[in-house]
């Protein structure tokens, strides 16, 4: 089984000084850019029914990228995903 691993700046930095490197790869996911919303409140902040049709289309994709990062090029896989439209909602 997967562990999923969140990790905040302070995390990646503890990654990289264990691995002496900073140069590995990474799936990012962000959250919305909506300046209506204090991204404290936004993050801690109860779901709503929309925000929850977004999640879960957006574990489907995260899903196709990691199956995709064992089978293509990663100049191709960045390149297919790493899209300024390549929005779940």
């Amino acid at each position: 089984m997967y562990k999923l691993i969140l990790l905040n700046k302070y995390g990646i930095k503890d990654i990289e000084e264990k691995l002496g490197t900073n140069n590995f790869k990474r799936l990012k996911v962000g959250i919305s850019n909506n300046k209506m919303i204090d991204t404290k409140d936004y993050v801690l902040g109860k779901f709503t029914k929309e925000d929850k049709e977004i999640l879960e289309k957006s574990y489907e994709i995260c899903l196709n990228i990691i199956d995709d990062f064992f089978k293509m090029n990663f100049d191709l896989l960045m390149g297919k995903y790493n899209k300024r439209w390549f929005y779940v909602w």
